[in-house]
């Protein structure tokens, strides 16, 4: 049905990778590392969950305490990386690095509890990163695709906007856009997203094909319907 289709396959993607202490490396993005039921390694992309490289900050303690995150985040160590950011605010609330920092933190373990179906959670994760910092667009890419799986059409359709309002370039959140508009059965809107989203997806143009065709074979079976 068109409200399943695409439930599953927006965050998994198969690619060949470099495994990096319990991680892996697909175009200069970091992501966990999981298997399927048959062992295969399977990469669930963050995106753009990059490595941070952040501007230094004044030296100090929070600065120290910044660095810290930055390297606890890269090594995989999410919670102790968070507590080193929210420590560093306490001391200076006014560092927007650090709360990008933070939100990012918490958008990235709000995408891996997402990745396994714990909406709730990642709800809450992903909240916590957009009260903390409101102008990421993968934080607003992540709560799009929460809404959706919950199947809040004007939820998820506020923050895919949202997120392609911060960087219109930012393809995955075309892509889940598009697939909104599906749900939502204006097909031409979602062929338009889709399209527009393999041009920056190019790993991702055959699935993109292969939703345009669906969805225009069912526009040509709506018009034959109407004809008759």
């Amino acid at each position: 049905t068109r409200h399943a289709l695409f439930a599953e396959e927006w965050h998994l993607y198969r690619k060949d990778m470099q495994i990096i202490a319990g991680r892996c490396t697909i175009s200069g993005m970091i992501c966990p590392v999981r298997k399927d039921v048959k062992g295969i390694k399977l990469a669930v992309p963050l995106f753009l969950a990059l490595v941070f490289h952040p501007a230094p900050l004044k030296s100090g303690q929070a600065a120290d305490l910044n660095r810290a995150g930055v390297e606890l985040y890269n090594a995989g160590r999410f919670d102790e990386g968070a507590e080193k950011f929210m420590e560093a605010l306490e001391m200076d609330p006014s560092l927007d690095e650090v709360k990008r920092n933070l939100a990012r933190t918490w958008a990235v373990q709000g995408h891996e509890q997402l990745s396994h179906g714990n909406l709730g959670k990642a709800f809450e994760l992903v909240e916590s990163a957009i009260d903390t910092w409101d102008e990421d667009p993968f934080s607003h890419f992540l709560l799009a695709a929460i809404h959706l799986r919950r199947s809040d059409l004007h939820g998820a359709r506020r923050e895919a906007d949202r997120s392609l309002e911060l960087d219109e370039s930012f393809f995955p959140a075309r892509e889940l856009a598009g697939d909104i508009y599906y749900r939502d059965g204006e097909l031409d809107r979602a062929i338009a997203e889709w399209d527009a989203a393999g041009d920056g997806l190019p790993g991702r143009r055959g699935a993109l094909d292969g939703k345009i065709s669906r969805a225009r074979r069912e526009l040509d079976a709506e018009s034959g319907f109407g004809r008759d």
